[in-house]
C-alpha cells in the first residue's frame, strides 16, 4: 500500500492498477484514510484508489486558508490533475460525502459516479449552534475533549461494548486530528447547504443510510436521495454513523457492486 503526499501537502493512500479507473476516498471529519482500512484491499483490485487524508486529519499537515467547501472541492480537483486523473468516483461518509456533493455540483465534467454514506446536504440551526460549541471546546481543549462523545454519537451502545478495539483505535483517530483541521471541517460543514441544488447532479448516486445514524438519520437521507435525479438509497440495517465500520461486508459489497455496476 503506498503512502504520498501530493503537491497539495495532503498525505493519502494510493494502490491499485494504475490503468484502471480512478476511485476517491474522502473520510469523516476528525478521522483519517485508515477509515476505510476494510474497503481499500476489495476496490483495488478494480479501481486506482486515492484514499486522502483531509487537511489536519491523520498525516496531513492542517490548511490555515481552508473554511469552506469550495476550498476542500479545490484540493480535490488539484490533487486528480497532479495525478492526470481526468474522471473519477468518490466515496465518501460524512463530511466527506458533503465535500462529494460539492464536488460534483462544482466539477460535474470530473464525476463518472458518487457514493455518499451517512451525510447531509445542509446543518439546521439547531445544529449549527451545536457545531459551533464542539469547534470552540476543541480549540480550547484540544481534541480529547471530543472523544467521548463523539463516539457515543458514531456508535450504537452495542458496538461501544462488543468493539472495544475497535472503538480505541477510531478514538485514536480523533484524538490525533488537528484542533485547526477540526476547526475547518466544522467550518465547512456549517457552510454546505446543497439541498435545493441537488437535482443538478446527473451523475450515477448511492445514497447509504444506517438504520441506528441518530446523526444522520434515515428520512433525511431519504429526503437527500429524492432529490437526486439519478440516485438509489440503500439502508444498512445495523449501522450507526460509521457504517463502513459497523457493517463493513456489507457495506464493501455493496457500494463495490455500484461502482462496477452502476
Amino acid at each position: 500500500m503506498s503512502m504520498l503526499r501530493d503537491r497539495n501537502r495532503l498525505h493519502l493512500i494510493y494502490r491499485g492498477p494504475e490503468n484502471a479507473p480512478a476511485l476517491v476516498l474522502l473520510h469523516s471529519i476528525a478521522t483519517s484514510s485508515d477509515l476505510w482500512s476494510a474497503q481499500i484491499p476489495v476496490w483495488s483490485r478494480s479501481f486506482r484508489v486515492l484514499a486522502v487524508d483531509l487537511p489536519g486529519h491523520g498525516k496531513s499537515d492542517p490548511d490555515p486558508r481552508l473554511e469552506n467547501p469550495n476550498h476542500y472541492t479545490e484540493l480535490m480537483l488539484n490533487l486528480l490533475d497532479s495525478f492526470g486523473i481526468s474522471r473519477c468516483s468518490i466515496v465518501g461518509l460524512s463530511l466527506g460525502g458533503m465535500i462529494g456533493q460539492w464536488f460534483a455540483l462544482e466539477h460535474p465534467d470530473r464525476l463518472s459516479s458518487l457514493v455518499i454514506a451517512n451525510t447531509s446536504a445542509r446543518t439546521p440551526p439547531q445544529m449549527q449552534q451545536r457545531w459551533e460549541a464542539r469547534k470552540l471546546q476543541a480549540l480550547q481543549a484540544g481534541m480529547q475533549s471530543q472523544v467521548d462523545s463523539t463516539l457515543e454519537r458514531w456508535f450504537t451502545p452495542e458496538f461501544l461494548t462488543q468493539a472495544p478495539q475497535t472503538v480505541q483505535w477510531v478514538a485514536d483517530m480523533i484524538r490525533g486530528t488537528h484542533p485547526q483541521g477540526y476547526r475547518a471541517a466544522i467550518d465547512a460543514i456549517q457552510a454546505v447547504n446543497t439541498l435545493d441544488r441537488l437535482p443538478e447532479i446527473q451523475c450515477p448516486v448511492l445514497v447509504i443510510a444506517g438504520r441506528r445514524d441518530t446523526a444522520t438519520t434515515v428520512d433525511s437521507l431519504q429526503t437527500l436521495a429524492a432529490k437526486l435525479p439519478a440516485a438509489r438509497l440503500e439502508i444498512l440495517e445495523s449501522a450507526s454513523h460509521l457504517s463502513n465500520l459497523a457493517q463493513p461486508l456489507e457495506f464493501t459489497e455493496r457500494v463495490g457492486a455500484f461502482l462496477a455496476h452502476g
